[in-house]
């Protein structure tokens, strides 16, 4: 496919994109599982794209009954937390109530995880995302 062929090139940003303009999560969750086994970190994603990928990926994990998915939502949205920037121009209009529809999320999901690993980590994340809501100009 397309999104293969952009991930086996280093395509990385273009390839969430495109998943990430289609709004579905399995499309999504498809190129994040492409780039984790690339074994490649994607270092020039723009904050757009990190913003919209935070939110998409932390969107329902409630609902998500899979450890390795679940696992993986995570990991990317620990990215996220890491590298998005609240003071960025292109993002700064549009951060908080994402931020906030995140932590949501991470709050539901801990409130019932049942795998205890998950749980902290998505309890952290959650704080780091509290964090990054604290620096945003609101």
């Amino acid at each position: 496919t397309e999104l293969r062929e952009l991930v086996a090139k280093g395509e990385f940003q273009d390839a969430l994109w495109k998943a990430l303009s289609e709004q579905q999560l399995e499309l999504v969750l498809y190129v994040c599982e492409l780039i984790s086994a690339s074994g490649r970190v994607p270092r020039d994603l723009s904050q757009p794209v990190l913003l919209c990928l935070g939110q998409q990926v932390a969107r329902g994990l409630k609902l998500e009954s899979e450890l390795s998915r679940i696992t993986l939502r995570l990991m990317w949205i620990e990215y996220v937390a890491m590298l998005l920037d609240p003071q960025d121009k292109d993002v700064a209009p549009h951060i908080a109530p994402v931020l906030v529809e995140i932590s949501r999320s991470l709050k539901a999901y801990s409130s019932i995880a049942v795998n205890d690993e998950t749980k902290r980590k998505s309890e952290l994340l959650n704080m780091a995302v509290n964090s990054l809501f604290g620096r945003c100009d609101r």
